[in-house]
């Protein structure tokens, strides 16, 4: 036991020196640039709003689209052996259901390969009704559930849609997307890296900070604090003192179904609406709950209510955020 920690210490400690070292070397990058930096709690829409910025303004590197490919595959792996373990025996009383989940099961879980037998496999039981609608799944699942026959060919090299629907979060040190002028960066540290607040004194100078909030986790009292305490630091630490902040709201199309299941007044007693399920005001007292936190420093924080899968939604965002930092950013993203 002692020879673990000791160990899971050293790799930590290594990792803290690698990230330090990244950081050391591209503080002189940083000094020579508009940096806009992206924070958040919200990994997935962080990544999304990343990726969909950069097929937006430059286009997704062929080799980024390759190695999302091979994520995307063994995404499609895991997820089928979740939804057919998760299932009753009941749900396969055909031989050819048992053989097609036998299959899916035996196929080894770490990996990315899809094999003829498993995309058979996986196609016919998606194709069987009961099961398809066995348990509710997210929309990028069935999406590439739908297209497995496509993404299991050999050229496979993912779309720009393939790319906004695979829900993988970040995983480099740095995650840079340049607006067509190289001197203008959106910049989004890594899960983990975002919210170690050592690190972030290392992005002192920056020009504005993009602080994406998922609007659906107001019930998930983790989530929550950790976003209302990251908040709270950026909006009240000296290095973030000049930086100019948007508060991204995302998924606001999903928020009345949430409501539904979960009123906000169930998770927060001091909010009373005679309307239980309207987005709107729900919007308002979470977007307070973040304002408030800000007015120490007697800032502005920009609003904004954004869909990071539609390029329109997008581009409005990116639109605001130039002219909050001024006329010579609207022209490069113009």
């Amino acid at each position: 036991m002692k020879t673990s920690s000791r160990s899971h210490s050293r790799l930590a400690k290594a990792q803290s020196l690698r990230i330090d070292a990244t950081l050391k070397k591209d503080r002189k990058w940083f000094s020579k640039h508009v940096n806009i930096l992206v924070l958040g709690t919200a990994e997935l829409e962080k990544a999304t709003l990343m990726r969909h910025v950069e097929i937006l303004h430059g286009g997704y590197p062929e080799g980024n689209r390759k190695a999302l490919g091979i994520i995307i595959r063994a995404n499609i792996i895991e997820t089928a052996r979740q939804l057919v373990s998760s299932l009753p025996d009941t749900t396969f009383t055909t031989l050819e259901s048992a053989r097609c989940r036998q299959e899916i099961m035996s196929h080894p879980p770490a990996t990315s390969i899809l094999t003829t037998a498993l995309v058979w496999a996986i196609n016919t039981l998606w194709t069987d009704e009961t099961i398809r609608n066995a348990s509710p799944l997210p929309p990028s699942t069935v999406y590439f559930f739908d297209s497995i026959t496509r993404i299991s060919a050999v050229e496979f090299v993912p779309t720009d849609t393939d790319i906004l629907q695979c829900l993988s979060p970040v995983n480099l040190p740095l995650d840079r997307v340049t607006l067509l002028n190289p001197n203008y960066s959106l910049i989004c540290p890594r899960q983990g890296l975002a919210t170690r607040y050592k690190w972030l004194s290392s992005f002192e100078g920056t020009r504005g900070v993009l602080f994406v909030f998922d609007l659906c986790t107001y019930d998930e009292p983790e989530k929550m604090r950790a976003a209302v305490a990251l908040f709270d630091y950026i909006a009240t630490a000296p290095w973030f003192a000049r930086s100019i902040i948007h508060l991204v709201l995302t998924r606001y199309a999903d928020l009345p179904t949430k409501l539904a299941a979960s009123p906000l007044g169930a998770v927060y007693p001091d909010y009373v609406h005679t309307d239980a399920i309207d987005p709107s005001t729900a919007t308002k007292y979470l977007l307070s709950r973040f304002v408030a936190l800000a007015r120490c420093r007697d800032s502005t924080v920009y609003p904004s209510l954004v869909d990071v899968m539609d390029a329109d939604s997008v581009n409005r965002l990116l639109v605001m955020l130039s002219t909050t930092l001024g006329s010579q950013l609207v022209s490069v993203l113009h």
